[in-house]
């Protein structure tokens, strides 16, 4: 930044002569719309001239241009909103005054005719027999096993077991016996023969596993090489606490040689996966060409954190500043 621009500043405001204010003053300004490129300023002790025509300030009344372009249009945008809004509002209470009184005389009609009750007169009317057939029940054949030592009576607790006792010791299916299936045919058949017989099920054929969603939990925080997804608030002060008498220190320093120094100085940076500090910056523009701007880069710049996995940190650091 130029001397010419770091110095105090003149400007005309409804014709009265204002300042001396610093350069920064005058930007918020440009930003807040009380000054335009219009505006007449001048530096002490020196000329008058448009704000559009001094170099120093041609970038800034450029934002300051197009930040009062985008509010202009939101504020419009809104109204437009605002606007839509109270019409449809008129617009479903004017439905409601002409749909209400018509709601109200269709009901009555309804209330009085009742269309949803049944007259029909069942005393008189005599429903159609319906003819039912009559289906042979299949019998189970003899059992083996169990079912033979208690004199071949089938137990209601063996019903599900005489479904595979007709085989025989060879592997083979005696008599004509009806399968028991379940929706799984034969694979179901074994898996319930092996439950009741206490034997694993045939080599080859794994018992089916229920689908169990993961529920997420600690797991799903880290990836496959053991990095959390992020870093607590914890890991991040303990470790910008490493560097805290550095960073008093650098802000006391300043405090003692700039009479003008604000009273709240902003630190922002971000924290990359690998754990490093990025992106430095003060968020007060008169402090990012001092000495204070080195001092605190190099303190946050020394600082190391655990990497991570997820997204980079945006950290955002307010001190207050204390004048005795």
């Amino acid at each position: 930044m130029s001397d010419s621009i770091s110095g105090g500043w003149l400007y005309k405001e409804k014709g009265a002569v204002c300042g001396p204010v610093s350069a920064a003053a005058l930007i918020d300004k440009l930003f807040s719309g009380a000054l335009d490129g219009e505006t007449s300023i001048a530096p002490e002790f020196g000329e008058w001239r448009r704000l559009a025509e001094v170099p120093e300030f041609e970038a800034p009344l450029a934002r300051a241009v197009k930040a009062r372009a985008e509010e202009k249009a939101r504020l419009e945008k809104q109204r437009v909103q605002r606007r839509l809004a109270i019409g449809r509002a008129v617009i479903l209470a004017s439905a409601a005054l002409v749909v209400g009184p018509c709601g109200f005389v269709g009901g009555h009609v309804l209330a009085v005719a009742k269309p949803w009750e049944d007259k029909t007169d069942w005393s008189s009317k005599r429903p159609d027999l319906v003819t039912l057939s009559v289906k042979p029940v299949p019998q189970l054949g003899p059992t083996t096993g169990a079912g033979d030592g208690a004199g071949g009576e089938a137990k209601s607790g063996d019903a599900v077991a005489s479904a595979d006792s007709g085989k025989s010791g060879s592997g083979k299916r005696t008599g004509k016996q009806p399968k028991l299936a379940y929706g799984k045919g034969e694979k179901h058949e074994e898996k319930v023969a092996a439950a009741t017989s206490g034997s694993p099920p045939p080599a080859g054929k794994e018992e089916p596993k229920d689908d169990i969603p993961s529920t997420g939990g600690e797991a799903a925080e880290y990836n496959s090489a053991g990095l959390p997804r992020t870093l607590s608030q914890k890991q991040i002060m303990t470790v910008l606490g490493t560097q805290k008498t550095g960073i008093v220190n650098c802000l006391a320093a300043e405090a003692k040689t700039n009479p003008n120094m604000p009273p709240v100085v902003t630190i922002e940076f971000v924290i990359t996966q690998k754990g490093t500090a990025a992106e430095f910056q003060l968020g007060e523009r008169d402090l990012r060409n001092t000495p204070l701007y080195e001092c605190l880069k190099s303190k946050i710049m020394a600082c190391k954190w655990p990497a991570f996995f997820g997204e980079n940190k945006t950290v955002t650091l307010p001190f207050n500043i204390k004048r005795k």
